[in-house]
């Protein structure tokens, strides 16, 4: 039984690594466009389209965290 399942397994495991790798590779960026969002001067800009700019990185900074 155990042989049957060993396949399974290492698939398995090789998915929830991927996952983890990509990840990890996500976040980076997405904290650098999230550092960048906070230090706009939001005075110069449309309250609503700077409001909407940190909502959406903050939608795809939950995407990437939520695996």
């Amino acid at each position: 039984m155990k042989l049957f399942l060993k396949p399974m397994k290492d698939a398995l495991h090789l998915l929830d690594r991927f996952i983890k790798d990509t990840t990890h590779e996500l976040n980076t960026p997405i904290s650098a466009i999230i550092t960048n969002v906070e230090m706009i001067d939001t005075s110069k800009l449309d309250e609503k389209k700077s409001k909407n700019q940190t909502i959406e990185v903050k939608k795809t900074s939950n995407l990437s965290v939520a695996n």
